[in-house]
């Protein structure tokens, strides 16, 4: 779904005088059921993953964004398994502002020396 600071800002460019947002590009964050993001104290070589934003990273149909190419995220090098139950679409590698939050299909446990990628097609962003 849309966080409230992109709708507040989606509003504000239809019927207000802000110009659009735009980035770029946007970066996937990985989050667990409670919504936090993935903490480098669990998973230290964790980072949020690029993607651009010139038509070539999406494809949209329906309210739904679709990765169109993979998206690899570092191999986890913490000492406990995590469970990724969320996906985040932010506007910057750190900090920033999230645009998009999404539950995945279903939540991965990601366990030390595992990967996770998303290959192209694989992953549904639902934007309500």
């Amino acid at each position: 779904m849309f966080t409230a600071f992109l709708q507040n800002r989606l509003l504000q460019h239809l019927f207000g005088d802000l110009a659009a947002p735009t980035a770029a590009t946007v970066y996937l964050s990985l989050h667990k059921a409670d919504d936090s993001e993935i903490s480098l104290a669990e998973w230290p070589a964790y980072a949020r993953q690029p993607i651009v934003t010139d038509g070539t990273g999406f494809t949209i149909t329906d309210n739904e964004l679709v990765n169109a190419a993979n998206l690899l995220f570092p191999r986890h090098d913490g000492a406990a398994s995590v469970v990724v139950a969320r996906a985040g679409i932010y506007t910057a590698a750190t900090g920033g502002v999230k645009w998009v939050e999404s539950d995945l299909s279903a939540a991965r446990t990601i366990w030390p020396d595992d990967e996770i990628i998303f290959y192209a097609g694989e992953l549904t962003l639902r934007v309500t």
